[in-house]
């Protein structure tokens, strides 16, 4: 190994004395030589063709290989995975004292390579905003024990950054309504949906001085981080005084009577952001009530999940009058929020990678960010790493409070699954009764209250352009509410367990597709067009998500349907409901549908009329991801215009919807 190391990274001609010499310095070394020759020729190396006396390796290295994905722009992180330890290692017990010096030289510059090559990477990581790979990039720059100098603005691109726009006009709204009376607003959104980023970008433009702290249970602990993180905060004169408020560690109730004395003699506006409020009981609760009479301009906010979303307020609706509060909720993410606000408009290729991401992704931060430095195309279906998996199971373990392992057979259910056929699945997979049973039923009402499962009725009406929906009465069957969570859940069961269940499902397998004797409606094929808005910071638009998985964004001229879902599970069927100017005769628009499934059905098609919606005429889908054109009369002058689409996979984009 050393006389092959050293000739290819030496790539000149040795004479073989030298290396001799070098190699064996105590004596014999011509002998040794020839033996390790005939060892490297029998494996297929001949380092002297013709057995000349000069010796040449012009074997490729790694450093190729790391010249080659460097020059990819970084393309995936799994090219790094040969970076780990020292550079060649190993070979200091096999060189001769001699070459010591040569050894360390060429890991310095071997070192520099690779730390060139990671720098560059970086660079062009944190140029597309892929912050993901910007942190696996550091996190091997550090194990190698490489410094990789700050590119600019690494930081300054976060998906969730795109929701600070709707959340700063909630915290504008927020803190006029608290310069009258202190007020409370509650952020809601998912684990690792990128709150504290969106949060950190809306106090960007916030006016007033800013307090941030992680709750906690206990409210003397809570009123002593409380005190400490507004010591720099507080006028200069008032700190001796908040000091010794602190080293007289007084009980919660005393502690926070000192300290309103100081904010009343302050007397200046006040922001106070609590994360992770799912941790506070009902012994702190009262200390909000007590802040929230301060006689001065005081906002709260307190930063929660959406499965404890539900519990805090009631929590807090016992101590905290309803015009005192304010709800806020992180909507999931659209493919223009993954691309840097900064950079020039997406390629079409590009275009339809972010949009294959969001719906992957379902709008869920930490998801997009491990699917966003993936090489283009995606797979239809990317598999989440564990590091997602794991979080994706704790979200699921905090809501339902230790019924996750008895809920998780559920997942293996083709959906929606009545409750009937859940408590069967669950009794089943336990072997209990009795006292069981109203377990089970427990854990499903909690799942249900935490938005872990939700109810899906067979069809959904949308009325467009604003996207308002509403969910029948009636015992609708369950489903999962996110396909990423189920199929977690799914993954911790045992694999022969998980055929049983879908076996054992009285669910048959099914093709989403509609499938009718009327003749589809022809298409023409029509230009490709960006399906991003034109100009997003100023264009009001809207994020409805359905229930079934289905996610809508709203815009002026142009609407998408998103939808991530498994095989062999029942979508239900989407309606859009548009209305029509009065004596209106035709209808046309422009559209893309992006589906996996190619099958002999059809995903779109057109209701005859909202009351008889067995009328349905299919619409054409010759090829997946292109543009078409498609037009229509209604059925009668002025009739609603009503498209149905099912599948359980799509990115649809619909565009130019007209009336003549």
């Amino acid at each position: 190994m050393a006389l092959l190391t050293y000739l290819t990274l030496e790539d000149r001609p040795v004479h073989r004395e030298t290396l001799a010499n070098l190699l064996w310095p105590v004596g014999g070394g011509l002998g040794s030589l020839r033996v390790e020759l005939s060892k490297l020729r029998q494996i297929g190396i001949d380092l002297s063709p013709g057995r000349a006396p000069l010796l040449r390796s012009t074997l490729l290295t790694d450093l190729h290989d790391l010249e080659q994905w460097s020059r990819a722009a970084a393309g995936t992180s799994g090219a790094l995975d040969w970076l780990r330890g020292l550079p060649l290692g190993g070979l200091d017990d096999a060189m001769s004292p001699e070459l010591l010096p040569w050894l360390e030289s060429q890991r310095d510059r071997i070192s520099a390579q690779v730390q060139q090559a990671l720098q560059n990477a970086l660079a062009y990581a944190a140029q597309q905003g892929h912050t993901a790979q910007v942190a696996l990039l550091r996190h091997r720059a550090e194990a190698l024990g490489l410094i990789l100098s700050q590119p600019p603005d690494v930081q300054a691109f976060h998906p969730a950054r795109a929701l600070a726009g709707p959340l700063a006009e909630d915290l504008l709204r927020a803190s006029r309504l608290a310069e009258r009376a202190p007020h409370l607003l509650l952020f809601a959104g998912r684990h690792g949906s990128g709150r504290r980023e969106a949060l950190q970008a809306a106090l960007e433009r916030h006016p007033w001085p800013v307090a941030q702290l992680d709750a906690v249970g206990h409210p003397t602990l809570l009123v002593m981080s409380l005190m400490m993180r507004l010591l720099p905060l507080l006028r200069e004169d008032l700190r001796p005084a908040l000091h010794a408020l602190m080293a007289r560690s007084l009980p919660a109730a005393q502690a926070m009577t000192g300290l309103s004395a100081l904010l009343l003699e302050a007397n200046a506006p006040l922001t106070v952001v609590m994360y992770g409020a799912e941790a506070l009981s009902e012994e702190v609760a009262p200390l909000f009530d007590f802040a929230l009479n301060w006689p001065l301009p005081f906002l709260l906010v307190l930063v929660t999940t959406d499965t404890r979303e539900a519990a805090l307020m009631q929590l807090l609706g016992r101590h905290v009058r309803p015009e005192r509060f304010t709800l806020s909720r992180s909507r999931p993410l659209f493919a223009p929020d993954l691309s840097p606000p900064d950079q020039p408009p997406p390629d079409p290729a590009t275009e339809r990678h972010l949009f294959q991401v969001a719906r992957q992704s379902e709008g869920w931060a930490t998801a997009a960010l491990a699917l966003l430095p993936l090489p283009q195309p995606l797979p239809y279906r990317v598999p989440m790493p564990p590091e997602v998996r794991a979080m994706l199971i704790g979200e699921a373990y905090q809501a339902l409070n230790g019924h996750m392992a008895l809920l998780a057979p559920l997942a293996a259910l083709p959906g929606p699954f009545s409750a009937e056929a859940a408590l069967y699945t669950l009794q089943w997979t336990a072997g209990g009764a009795g006292a069981k049973q109203m377990l089970d039923h427990r854990a499903l009402e909690r799942a249900l209250q935490s938005g872990l499962l939700e109810r899906v009725p067979a069809h959904l009406d949308v009325a467009l352009p604003g996207g308002q929906f509403s969910v029948p009465d009636g015992d609708h069957p369950l489903a999962f509410c996110s396909e990423l969570q189920r199929a977690a859940l799914a993954g911790t069961l045992d694999s022969a367990l998980r055929a049983s269940l879908r076996q054992s499902s009285d669910s048959a397998s099914f093709s989403c597709n509609l499938r009718s004797d009327s003749a589809p409606l022809p298409v023409q094929p029509a230009p490709v067009r960006s399906a991003f808005p034109a100009q997003p910071e100023t264009m009001r638009s809207t994020t409805v998500s359905l229930p079934g998985g289905y996610r809508l964004h709203l815009a002026p001229d142009l609407f998408t349907v998103l939808r991530l879902g498994a095989r062999g599970h029942r979508p239900p069927e989407l309606r859009l409901h548009q209305p029509t100017p009065p004596g209106a005769q035709h209808w046309q628009f422009s559209f893309c549908l992006d589906t996996p499934y190619s099958t002999d059905g059809f995903p779109l098609w057109l209701i005859g009329s909202a009351e008889n919606a067995e009328s349905v005429t299919p619409i054409s889908v010759p090829e997946s991801g292109q543009w078409y054109t498609v037009s229509g009369d209604l059925p009668t002058p002025g009739a609603p215009f009503v498209l149905g689409l099912q599948s359980h996979d799509l990115v649809l984009h619909l565009a130019g919807l007209t009336f003549s």
